[in-house]
């Protein structure tokens, strides 16, 4: 099991070390609130029967008119077969949809359904190795007139006035007017470790590699390829309950595409406000390396989890620390309990 474990952590170095490609994609402070969005291998990887969850996240309202709004919707559920006792199917299918600028600018969405397969090493599932696939279709809009890209926003920010590369590439395609829209076909694919040291904590590590086809797609009319670059997640979360009521779990999560990387770090606090009760409060801090500092928190209930944060800003972009985030997740876990079919006793009447 070491072997294994050494095996994912190796994995992970390796992706946080490599450099990466094309496209700027979606991210997000509370990942773990939509995991199958950022690794396919998640894709029924929990107990219970279903899993639904939502993920909105509002992004430098403070310092734009023009904020980018991005969502995500995801569905999974484990099924229960295999090529052994140990084996177990999941399947899901993830939503999400960007928005930036107004009218409508810049859109993006997708819809991505998964599978994955999962296989317990041992007979109480204490290490499970999981592979999933994704494969989905997304689509990209933009409005010329209206569309404001980072690049120009971080400009309009500084004082001065440019044009993003990628406008200078859709005003040349030559449809002759500003709106323009192309869809494309993706895949996605995913390893995920998870192992129980001890009946007190728990390690969680994962790697995923998007875009793996580098699809691409034009706008028509003499445009050329527009290619959508590889992207690497990874992540490696460890939890553990230091009393009846407390649980600390320090996390890593990195991701790397357009020749520039992201790595956040955060540590999460879950305190069970009584002992018997079903109430738990969540807190934490977080850091985006080069971009913000995250104030987290939450609560869960039950099978419901609530994720608040707030990214108080420290890149250029932040005025003096305005925060430049906010998201909103919810999660809910379904589990459903067949009543035991119970055959009648039929007592004869002479004894």
């Amino acid at each position: 099991m070491k072997r294994i474990l050494t095996l994912f952590t190796f994995l992970f170095l390796f992706c946080i070390s490599s450099n990466s490609i094309l496209a700027q994609d979606l991210h997000f402070t509370n990942y773990f609130i939509t995991p199958t969005f950022f690794n396919p291998a998640q894709t029924g990887a929990f107990s219970g029967n279903l899993r639904g969850a939502m993920l909105y996240r509002d992004q430098w309202r403070s310092v734009t008119s023009t904020p980018f709004q991005e969502a995500v919707i995801a569905f999974d559920s484990p099924i229960v077969f295999g090529l052994t006792k140990q084996h177990w199917v999941g399947v899901g299918a993830t939503l999400f949809y960007d928005k930036a600028g107004a009218s409508p600018s810049q859109t993006w969405s997708g819809f991505y359904p998964s599978v994955s397969y999962h296989v317990g090493l041992d007979k109480k599932f204490k290490n499970v190795i999981t592979i999933g696939v994704q494969y989905g279709f997304a689509s990209r809009g933009y409005n010329i007139g209206d569309w404001l890209s980072e690049d120009e926003g971080l400009a309009q920010f500084n004082g001065m006035n440019i044009m993003s590369p990628d406008r200078e590439f859709i005003k040349g395609t030559g449809t002759g007017g500003d709106d323009f829209s192309a869809g494309y076909g993706d895949l996605n694919i995913g390893l995920l470790f998870k192992s129980t040291i001890d009946k007190f904590s728990k390690v969680e590590i994962g790697a995923a590699m998007m875009h793996v086809l580098n699809p691409s797609f034009n706008f028509g009319m003499g445009g050329g390829q527009n290619e959508i670059g590889s992207r690497i997640n990874a992540h490696l979360k460890y939890r553990r309950a230091t009393s009846r009521r407390m649980i600390w779990e320090p996390s890593v999560y990195y991701s790397s595409t357009t020749g520039a990387s992201n790595i956040q770090i955060q540590l999460r606090n879950q305190y069970l406000l009584k002992k018997k009760g079903d109430i738990s409060i969540i807190t934490g801090l977080g850091y985006r390396m080069g971009d913000a500092v995250q104030l987290l928190t939450g609560m869960q209930y039950k099978d419901w989890t609530v994720a608040l944060s707030y990214d108080y800003g420290i890149s250029e972009l932040a005025s003096e620390g305005i925060a430049t985030a906010y998201e909103l997740g919810v999660l809910k876990m379904f589990t459903f309990n067949k009543r035991p079919k119970v055959k009648p006793i039929i007592y004869c009447p002479r004894l």
